[in-house]
């Protein structure tokens, strides 16, 4: 391809950068959310919340998760676009290279970034809005509004909308007969994205299994949500995918192990911790 190894490690490194970036964008971002959480409980201190109150607490709380949702799901726009610059050799390596990267930077995205603004705070994560509240927005949003989102396919519905403008021109319509071919297709299947958001929920959800015992549950609904929706879109919505080897695949079927790997971390982290802020021998 032309590329040499030097090259493509500095163009790796260069979207790794980006990508830190973005997600220390988001820690302040959270950060700024859970400060303004911590001013409303500070004033509602020595009194009971009113119903309003609490409201507008959860709804600043849940602010934090939809913003980590929300990078989560732009950051498949940033990071494919930079990797196509380290030009692998393949199609099949681009994609696990940009699986591999989206994993990484979702995962801490959603299960790290959380914990570790809430770390010092092992007393409070039970309470209303507290860790477990937002982890758990955090978790349903994955698992419901990635499949729904995916179902309603918003490339399929421009083009639709393209294709009513063209009809409405009539014969002013300047089309190309190729043009038009291309117009009618199905909408691309981005198969790095969808194991990589998949990957991400079930981690995710095993993450927090330890403190949060109904994040399994919401992994299986996620699980069988993802399943008929991709297989909806694979069969009836999306065009001919471009050949892949069975690398990607292989790939992310070999991570699936580490899965027991985080889970067990995450529980010794979060029983130490709690059995330290509450003071348990």
């Amino acid at each position: 391809m032309g590329v040499g190894p030097v090259r493509r490690c500095c163009q790796t490194g260069f979207v790794w950068f980006i990508t830190v970036l973005i997600l220390i964008v988001c820690a302040v971002v959270i950060n700024a959310i859970k400060n303004a959480e911590d001013e409303i409980k500070k004033e509602a201190e020595g009194k009971k919340l009113s119903e309003n109150e609490m409201r507008t607490l959860k709804i600043v709380s849940g602010a934090s998760s939809i913003a980590i949702y929300v990078v989560n799901s732009s950051l498949k726009f940033v990071i494919r676009r930079l990797t196509v610059k380290e030009r692998h050799s393949s199609i099949t390596r681009l994609n696990v290279s940009v699986g591999l990267k989206l994993t990484m930077a979702r995962f801490i995205n959603s299960s790290l970034l959380l914990l570790i603004i809430n770390f010092n705070g092992a007393t409070k994560w039970f309470d209303k809005a507290g860790l477990v509240y937002d982890a758990t927005v955090l978790m349903m949003l994955m698992a419901v509004t990635d499949p729904i989102l995916y179902f309603l396919n918003i490339p399929g519905i421009i083009k639709w909308l393209k294709i009513y403008r063209e009809k409405s021109k009539g014969d002013d319509c300047t089309l190309t007969q190729q043009e038009g071919n291309l117009l009618h297709e199905g909408s691309e299947i981005d198969v790095a994205n969808n194991l990589s958001q998949y990957f991400t929920l079930i981690a995710t959800c095993f993450f927090y299994a330890p403190i949060i015992p109904f994040a399994l549950p919401i992994c299986f609904v996620g699980s069988l949500l993802n399943y008929y929706v991709q297989k909806y879109m694979l069969l009836r919505k999306h065009k001919t995918p471009e050949m892949l080897a069975r690398t990607l695949g292989i790939f992310f079927a070999n991570l699936m192990p580490f899965i027991i790997l985080i889970q067990a971390v995450a529980s010794i982290v979060f029983m130490q911790n709690i059995a330290i802020q509450f003071g348990i021998e």
